[in-house]
Parts: structure tokens; sequence; C-alpha cells
């Protein structure tokens, strides 16, 4: 005997056997308890996900004999036999990819004319009508709108905005949902159970989150990783035959980040590289990772975690050692690093440089590694985690007055009250005093006070270096290159920044942006006013009509000033201009 694939296998035969596509089934159930069934319907979804199967199993329960107490089909009748042997005149199915013109729409409308032999209906399944020219799309417009009463059509397409609306106001329509990883996964199961194949339930996880929800391709790589191992379908195989990194080296990925061992992140990628994976990769699965424990640190969210139970205990226990706006400015970084990536020149540093603000991040959060040989803070990393040793408690001014809330562009950021300090170099040798969250508040957003103000100089050359070091976490690569044209004025606890740029504004009136440059100026609080230079943009916008060449309006008034006998052609001749 041949084989069959799972997909062509284990396609439904009912109803109650659709995955992951009850709301469709219940309606149309509904639909023929009711005797309410419309005359076209129209099924549109993703691909492999049911939209086929769903019109081949209406076609057969509208001719179905003897129907169930629930409305499927029974099987025996000698309609339900001819369909299932694929013998059955009063189903005719039109592959519109391949005949998509006037003549075959004509020749199916031919068709229509005909009443069945056998059975109530004639049902036409048209699969991927998107397919079909606007002119083919105009010769079936009538024959959709007022068939013969014994005509059902059933149409079917991945891309429903290139159907004609003429056409969907005709239908009823049904939208299919990609199928969810868990649904797949019971599926497979089912599939292993009569198969008898042994699956370990990752495995089966990592081919329904490779699917993307279409189980007609989880099928498919199901049977493929069958082929490759066996009876006995292993998590391990599974991820070596389909060459997907796994959550593994991203836990392995953040332990490093949150220790700020860039050295070691750095092999680590050089690893995956040498493993054969795409650079590209290594920032996607890392978003995805974070996102992923920001989403363990709120009991309401876990649900939305896609992985397996042993998963979940490691995600929950690295969750517990990452704080909130440590995953925050990561997942910043990580989206504007997989932004700029396609335009990167060189796609290796470019992620290494990403991977090396990541572990970086740590340090400018947490403290980080001294950047002198007498410390204040000194960690000591065993078995990835962080030993401190706490500094000297500095004695700060206490906030006394709470003031009004101020329009988001004249906000003062201070930070929580200090209890670990310690100096660090930034990549530019800047060397600052940042403070430490206290464990049970690092999720929680900073005070704001405007009586605690450090009164201190700072000079221009420091705010700068200060803007361009916390920059690196908060803008694109372009932002940054314009900070040398904002002017900076600080006096008394307060910056005044003026640009021309209205991005640059919308980067300083950020929160985050704004606590960080607080801290890394190691100010206990800093008010920020942003304001555009409305002479500078008016100056550059007279440049630029200055160096615009002229229109072809004020070309021939210019003509006509040096030339007055011009004018006197174009009324002659009554011409016009072509603009």
């Amino acid at each position: 005997m041949s084989f069959v694939v799972s997909a062509r296998k284990y396609r439904p035969n009912h109803f109650n056997e659709v995955v992951g596509q009850q709301h469709v089934s219940s309606t149309l159930k509904n639909a023929l308890k009711s005797d309410h069934v419309a005359h076209a319907f129209l099924f549109t979804g993703p691909r492999g996900v049911g939209k086929t199967t769903c019109a081949r199993i209406l076609g057969k329960v509208l001719n179905c004999e003897n129907r169930t107490p629930d409305f499927e089909a029974c099987d025996t009748c000698p309609s339900c036999t001819a369909f299932t042997n694929n013998a059955s005149f009063n189903i005719v199915e039109l592959d519109a990819a391949s005949n998509n013109s006037v003549e075959h729409i004509r020749a199916l409308n031919e068709q229509v004319r005909f009443a069945p032999q056998e059975g109530k209906y004639k049902i036409f399944i048209i699969d991927e009508v998107h397919m079909l020219t606007a002119h083919a799309f105009n010769a079936f417009l009538k024959t959709l709108e007022e068939p013969p009463s014994y005509a059902k059509f059933i149409l079917a397409t991945t891309e429903k905005h290139k159907i004609l609306p003429t056409i969907l106001s005709r239908c009823q329509i049904f939208d299919f949902n990609r199928i969810g990883v868990q649904d797949i996964i019971n599926h497979l199961q089912h599939v292993c159970e009569k198969e008898g194949i042994t699956a370990e339930p990752e495995a089966l996880r990592l081919l329904g989150q490779k699917a993307d929800g279409a189980l007609r391709d989880a099928l498919s790589l199901f049977d493929r990783m069958v082929s490759f191992t066996g009876d006995n379908l292993t998590y391990a195989a599974v991820r070596e035959s389909l060459n997907i990194l796994d959550y593994e080296t991203y836990f392995e990925f953040m332990d490093h980040i949150l220790i700020g061992n860039h050295a070691g992140s750095l092999m680590l990628f050089d690893r995956v590289l040498r493993d054969g994976f795409e650079a590209s990769i290594v920032l996607g699965g890392l978003m995805q990772h974070v996102r992923d424990l920001l989403v363990c640190q709120i009991p309401a969210t876990v649900s939305l975690l896609e992985v397996g139970e042993s998963a979940q205990q490691r995600y929950a226990e690295q969750a517990l050692q990452s704080p909130r706006h440590l995953l925050l400015s990561a997942l910043d970084l990580l989206n504007i690093a997989s932004i700029e990536y396609r335009m990167a020149t060189n796609k290796r540093l470019h992620v290494e440089a990403a991977l090396i603000k990541l572990c970086y991040l740590t340090q400018m959060y947490e403290g980080g590694l001294a950047a002198t040989p007498t410390t204040e803070k000194k960690k000591v990393v065993e078995s990835k985690q962080v030993v401190e040793e706490p500094a000297p408690k500095l004695n700060t001014p206490e906030a006394s007055t709470k003031i009004p809330d101020v329009p988001k562009a004249t906000q003062e950021i201070e930070q929580a009250p200090a209890q670990q300090q310690a100096p660090i170099a930034s990549s530019s040798g800047l060397l600052s005093k940042r403070s430490i969250l206290d464990d049970d508040e690092d999720d929680e957003t900073l005070p704001m006070t405007s009586s605690t103000a450090d009164v201190q100089s700072i000079d221009d050359s420091t705010l700068r270096e200060a803007i361009s070091f916390v920059a690196a976490s908060h803008m694109s690569t372009t932002q940054q290159e314009r900070l040398g044209s904002i002017d900076l004025d600080y006096k008394d606890g307060i910056l005044e920044v003026k640009t021309v740029d209205q991005s640059i504004k919308n980067v300083f009136d950020n929160y985050n942006f704004r606590s960080d440059l607080c801290k890394q100026l190691s100010l206990k609080a800093l008010k920020i006013n942003v304001a555009i230079d409305k002479q500078k943009v008016a100056a550059k916008a007279k440049e630029a009509a200055a160096n615009r060449p002229p229109s072809k309006s004020e070309h021939l008034n210019e003509m006509i000033n040096q030339q007055p006998y011009i004018e006197t052609l174009i009324k002659e001749f009554d011409l016009r201009l072509d603009e």
C-alpha cells in the first residue's frame, strides 16, 4: 500500500473533527439546524487552517440523506459514499489558481444551469478565488447573485482584500483563525497514537510553534521528522533537523547579560554563527525571550507564555533575577537593532554591538563593575550569581514638598533614595555615580520633585558626553548623529534643550531617557525643558527654499521680465503652461 501523508490521511470528515475553528463549525451547524443556509459562502484565512476542508464537509452534509442529530454526515447514504469515493457529480471543485479566465467561469455558469440528478443541492467549491481575473469576476457576478435554488457556492481564499467588493457583498464571510499551538499539539498526539509513534511533549511543541498556526504545515513537518528519527520523536532530534536555535541558548545569553559579561555573550554569539544560524535570528530570538521574561513577571499574563512546563519554571526563575526596567530597556534596544539590521553593512558587528550594549545595561542600572582599582562596590560572580558589598550610604537631602503635575515637556525627574553607589566608566571614559534601586522598587516609576535638585556646575562637554552615552540605548544611529546640533544650557538643576528635530525632542520627553540621564549625571533631580528652535527651523526652511530650483511658473515670469514680448505671444496664441 502506498504511503499517504498525514495531512491527507487525517483530514477531518466531520465538523467535530475540525481543529481550532469551533466558531465556524458551530455557526454552520446552527444554520443547518434552522435551515438558514445561504447560497454563497466565503471562507478566508491563512493557509493550512481548514478552509477547503470545511467547504467539503459542508457540501457533504448538505446532500446527506440521513444526517445525525448533531447535523453531521452519516457516511453511509449513497451521497456520502459517492463523496468519500470522489465519485459525486453534485460537488464540483474548481481551482481558480489555474482556471481563472472568463472561459472557465462561463463553463462553470453552464454547469449551474443543470439541476442535480441525485441529492438536493449542487455545490460549487472554488479554491483560491482571489486568483480570478477582473473579467472572470464580472462574468461570475450575476450567477452568484441570483443562482438557482439548488446551487450553493463556497469560495475559499487566503487574500480576501483582492476580491471585488461586489463579490464580497453577496457572500456570507467566515474568517478562519490561525490554529493555536496547544490545538496543534493535541492533534499531533492523536496522530502519534494512531501511528504508534512515541514523541516527547517538547518535540511536538517545537513542531507546533514552527508551523506558525498552520495545521497542514505541522503535519508535513511531523512526517519529515518521523522519516528522520523513526518511531521515537525527541526534542533534540527535532531541533537538530529543523536547525532551530532553542530557548536554552537564549537563557545562556540572558545569564551573560544579567552579570554584564559581554565577553561571554560574544563567544556564545560566535558559537551560534559557527553552527550555521543567521545573525538576525539572534536578535529576533532574544527579543522574544525578553518579552517572555516580562510576561512571567505578571501572574495575569503567564498564560501568554507558549512553552512547556519545564521551560516555564526556567523562565520564572530567570524572570525573578531580571529587573523590569532592565528588560524594558533591553527590549527597546533590541527593537532598534532589529530595525537597523537590514541597513547595516557589517551584520555581525551590528549584532555584537547590540550585545555589548545589552551587557552594559546591567552596569548602568545596577552599579556594574568598578572603573578604578579602589572601588566602593565589588562584584563577585560565582555560579552566575552576583554578590555585592554595599558602599557607605551618602547623606542626601530628603524631599519635603510635593508639586502638582506639570506638562510632559517640563517634567522633573528624581531618582529613588540611593542605597548603594559606585563609580562607573562609560565607553567614552565618563565617570559617574549611580543610585541602586531597592529590589522592591525596581519596577516602580521614579518620583518627581523640585525641592531636591542638585545645584552644581556641569560643563558642556560633560553634559554632551552623558547625553551621548544615554542616547545609545534610546536613539537610532541617525538621531545620535544629529545630537551635535542641539543647544544645551544647564544651570541650578535645570537643563534647557533647543533642537530643530522633533524626533529628538520626543526622545528627551521620554520618561526613561530623562531618568537614565539623571542617573548618568549623578543628580538627585533634573528638570528638563525641551523646545523646538523656531528661528533655526525658519532659517533652514529659508535656506532650502533658496536652494530649490525655480518652478516652471517662476522661470516663465523671469523670462517675461527680461523679454516682455513673450507675454504678448502668450495672449495672442492663447498658450497655457504645462505644469
